[in-house]
């Protein structure tokens, strides 16, 4: 675990079947998959054991396969050696090394609006819910309440994507790119750009003008398709196409109509992927768009800024 928070202090499993003369794989060893379902007490390594107890835990661990000896080292604690679970050594203060650990591709979101409102926030979480959080990094967050928002969704940084990435390392989705996104793209990349902005309709070209622009001729840029996608949206298609699958056999649908009865419905003029048949989506958003909160909102808009 690299990401987010460090694991606890684990206990050892009991004594597997094997001897350290004999090589045991991870797959057969009666280890693999057990040791972080054995409570302390069942292994006998309670900070209450006696010193027979902990040298006989310790003769266990010299029994494991190499893979598992590694992940733990011995503490003194009391006159009695205690074995703890290894913790990872990362310094998160730096944003290149927190990238170098991630899982390449890293999907990146440059934060682009002035504030995290609940529709933006929505499509964040459901980006996160598709690649997971420890592929996910948010660039660009200049305030400290919305790096604290969004660092339950994947690691946060405040210098922008073109600070950390180098030029030729990274590919940019950019609705007014000339060429598309390919498989073969993704050769060599450490990252995808996709920018944190909500959708304006007619576009406004938006993502050209405070992403792209940014970046140097040497960056990769390119669209995933005609039409204006949803920031989840367009990280699903990412994730796919990086994957090996071609744009084109992904199905998309223009438009996209959520009705509230039988006399009204709300439209979004956007391009969403489909995942089995459905439109990708975050469903806390549909939800909000079929309630009578939003329209609670649009008056508190009005009567702030009308």
């Amino acid at each position: 675990m690299l990401l987010g928070q460090q694991p606890k202090a684990k206990a050892v499993a009991s004594t597997p079947s094997t001897t350290t003369k004999e090589k045991t794989s991870l797959k057969d060893s009666k280890c693999a998959g057990k040791l972080s379902n054995r409570s302390p007490n069942s292994a006998g390594l309670s900070s209450g054991g006696t010193a027979k107890t902990l040298k006989k835990s310790a003769k266990r661990i010299n029994l494991l396969p190499t893979f598992w000896r590694r992940l733990y080292v011995k503490k003194p604690r009391g006159g009695l050696s205690i074995y703890h679970r290894k913790r990872p050594k990362i310094d998160m203060a730096s944003p290149e090394t927190a990238v170098v650990a991630m899982i390449k591709p890293i999907f990146v979101i440059e934060h682009l609006e002035p504030e995290i409102g609940k529709w933006l926030l929505w499509e964040y979480e459901n980006a996160s819910e598709i690649v997971g959080k420890n592929r996910l990094l948010f660039t660009n967050v200049k305030k400290k309440g919305d790096a604290i928002k969004l660092s339950r969704l994947g690691k946060v940084e405040e210098e922008s994507a073109a600070e950390i990435f180098s030029q030729e390392k990274v590919v940019i989705l950019d609705p007014k790119a000339e060429e598309p996104l390919k498989p073969e793209d993704f050769a060599g990349k450490e990252a995808v750009i996709i920018g944190g902005i909500l959708g304006d309709h007619p576009p406004k070209g938006r993502t050209r003008k405070l992403l792209t622009n940014r970046f140097q001729k040497t960056a990769t840029v390119r669209n995933i398709g005609k039409g204006q996608f949803s920031i989840d949206g367009a990280v699903y298609v990412a994730k796919l196409v990086s994957e090996g699958t071609p744009p084109e056999r992904i199905p998309v649908k223009k438009g996209l109509s959520l009705r509230l009865d039988e006399h009204a419905e709300v439209y979004l003029p956007y391009a969403y992927p489909l995942q089995n048949g459905k439109p990708v989506i975050s469903q806390k958003l549909v939800a909000y768009l079929c309630s009578d909160k939003i329209v609670e909102d649009e008056e508190k808009i009005l009567k702030k800024y009308g």
